[in-house]
């Protein structure tokens, strides 16, 4: 994600990826030129290319942003890193952006890979 000033939309994805594994993350700022092609658009949809800095401005104009992502399609050269750094540990959503006040399915198709989903299971096979 680019550094937003919205806290939360930069660091949106620190939840999701924590409901997999419970080990430190680290957070890679880097800075690449506008004019780059880069591909944006939700995780789970098609995505469009758009230089760097239109992509910046999608995702802040964008009415959800939760849930979107910037993909560069290389790698980042090490002179690119600006500095590492310990993401905050509990922002971003579970399950889904919209996920609040809503519980997740307990199907075994829905629940398939994901972690401390057995009780859950069990609980859809009574």
């Amino acid at each position: 994600m680019p550094v937003m000033q919205d806290h939360l939309v930069t660091h949106q994805w620190c939840r999701e990826l924590r409901r997999f594994r419970k080990v430190p993350k680290i957070a890679v700022q880097f800075l690449i030129p506008d004019k780059e092609v880069v591909s944006v658009g939700a995780y789970n949809a098609d995505k469009m290319n758009v230089a760097a800095s239109e992509a910046i401005g999608i995702v802040k104009e964008h009415e959800a942003p939760f849930g979107l992502e910037v993909i560069i399609p290389r790698k980042v050269l090490s002179k690119e890193i600006m500095k590492f750094y310990t993401p905050p540990k509990v922002v971003g959503w579970r399950y889904w952006p919209e996920a609040r006040g809503n519980k997740p399915c307990p199907c075994s198709f829905c629940q398939r890979g994901m972690p401390y989903s057995k009780k859950l299971r069990e609980q859809f096979d009574d």
